[in-house]
């Protein structure tokens, strides 16, 4: 089982690998280069950064309270005193090391568990980021789609129409037929009107994901789509199969262990754990040890004059609180339960994400079968409704009904992959296997 990721990492490679790769090789954009853009700008991604980075820094300051220290301090004064007025000079360098401090121990492996902490959240954003990346793009190709449906749909209307004129003008339409297409046309400009509008809405909304970076002067136009549905769906059959074979009833929960915010989760528990050891360790005896080299000068005026050295042990015992200690380590146990109870709550919920992008990806490729098949029977019974026409069994607004349900289709097939995609997607951010690095493999 210890090969399970690798496994996924590898495979999902592949996956990736799927998006157009004539576009790899063109000036046009493809979705690895949208991820790309968006690790290198995105300033969600740059916030995680600067917190991976404060941690570390944070870190560092810990490991040195465990180190000994050295202070140098001097003083340059002059004294009136009701007996005499003198200059007087003070210097001592002082080293300290904790002999027996548990609490600096405790907010070292605080600061270590803290780090890792921000470090997988930096990864969790990572995945976020190029999941709501993806799922834009693949929203952007079903609205690009059905704007051309609709444009297939207007040209039809438009030709028809025009027919139907010219079959009044004879006597063989009624007027009312007129009426209705023209009708038809209406809506349908009314309806590519929100289609366009949609599609500007999404590409601003995919431009600020991945950082507001821009490709020459056409922006995100310039997209390129997958030409084949994915591959992927039996792999993640598989995958789910050999999880419920192993694990049985805790499959989901195990495929979803791996993501980084669930581990982002475990170490600010474990986090959470040395601070309540630190509140404990805080108010208990510390001991440290300490030496010194004094050279004070003061003309024999203070009793404190002396040139030499000194060192020691110094005990610091608390012997009563108020009962602060045991108050503040039960609110930091209440803070770890909290912690314990989100991560039962991420784990539901990615559990439930992977599950339904799985059934997602099942309907979808079988409904994808479906479309197949339509779509050639529709090509018929377009040609049929014209033959009909021809013969009289058929009006025009059969023929117009006919064409519009191919269109429809042509537009639903597209828009079934891009959905597939999307799921696919899904599925292995919520199972924390989402990054550029797998996005790349194919470079």
């Amino acid at each position: 089982m210890k090969q399970f990721p690798i496994v996924i990492s590898l495979f999902f490679g592949g996956i990736l690998l799927m998006p157009s790769v004539q576009a790899a090789e063109s000036n046009h954009l493809d979705l690895s280069k949208l991820f790309a853009w968006a690790v290198e700008h995105n300033p969600s991604l740059s916030k995680a950064d600067a917190d991976q980075s404060a941690a570390l820094s944070a870190m560092h300051n810990t490991e040195g309270l465990q180190k000994p220290e050295v202070r140098f301090k001097s003083e340059l004064s002059y004294a009136w005193m009701a007996k005499a007025d003198f200059p007087r000079t003070a210097n001592q360098l002082v080293a300290t090391y904790p002999l027996y401090q548990p609490q600096l121990d405790d907010l070292n492996q605080r600061s270590k568990f803290a780090y890792q902490e921000k470090r997988l959240e930096r990864q969790a954003e990572g995945q976020k980021v190029l999941l709501t990346i993806s799922q834009l793009y693949f929203k952007l190709w079903q609205q690009q789609e059905n704007y051309r449906f609709l444009d297939k749909e207007q040209r039809s209307i438009e030709s028809i129409i025009k027919q139907v004129k010219q079959r009044f003008q004879v006597g063989y339409q009624d007027l009312n037929d007129i009426a209705e297409i023209q009708s038809r046309l209406d809506f349908n400009r009314a309806e590519m009107l929100r289609a366009k509008q949609e599609i500007r809405q999404t590409q601003a909304n995919l431009m600020a994901a991945i950082g507001g970076v821009r490709h020459s002067e056409k922006g995100l136009d310039a997209l390129v789509f997958p030409s084949q549905r994915p591959l992927g769906v039996a792999q993640i059959e598989r995958l789910v199969q050999h999880a419920k074979e192993d694990k049985s009833d805790q499959a989901w929960s195990f495929l979803v262990e791996n993501n980084p915010k669930m581990h982002a989760l475990q170490q600010q528990w474990l986090a959470s754990q040395k601070q309540i050891s630190y509140e404990k360790n805080k108010d208990s005896f510390q001991l440290e040890a300490f030496g010194a080299y004094v050279y004070n000068e003061s003309d024999n005026h203070f009793y404190d004059d002396m040139q030499g050295a000194r060192g020691g042990i110094q005990l610091n015992v608390p012997l009563y609180l108020g009962g602060r200690t045991d108050a503040t380590v039960s609110m930091k146990r209440h803070q770890s339960q909290k912690i314990q109870a989100a991560k039962r709550e991420l784990s539901l919920s990615l559990q439930a994400k992977a599950e339904n992008a799985w059934l997602a990806l099942k309907a979808g490729t079988s409904r994808l079968n479906a479309l197949q098949a339509a779509l050639d029977s529709s090509k018929q019974a377009v040609k049929a409704n014209e033959q009909a026409l021809k013969t009289g069994r058929r009006n025009i607004l059969d023929l117009l009904d006919a064409q519009r349900h191919l269109h429809k289709i042509e537009r639903d097939i597209p828009v079934l992959k891009a959905t597939i995609w999307q799921n696919v997607y899904a599925f292995y951010w919520a199972i924390g296997n989402l990054n550029q690095e797998t996005a790349n493999q194919k470079k």
